[in-house]
């Protein structure tokens, strides 16, 4: 999962979409309103996606 703010200023969130060409089954979701800490600054959506997937990736496995 790549999952950048938008609003980051140390790790630009459009850099990190060249990431999806190496990893064809990956989710790229960029979170407004927050930046670096985005874990923190949206931590309702934050958590709501990474639950999902990781019940994504465990049922793959």
């Amino acid at each position: 999962m790549v999952l950048p703010g938008r609003q980051d200023e140390f790790v630009g969130h459009l850099d990190q979409f060249v990431l999806l060409a190496h990893y064809p089954r990956a989710r790229f979701a960029v979170l407004d309103v927050a930046g670096h800490n985005l874990q923190i600054e949206q931590r309702h959506l934050f958590d709501t996606l990474m639950l999902e997937w990781l019940d994504r990736v465990e049922a793959e496995s």
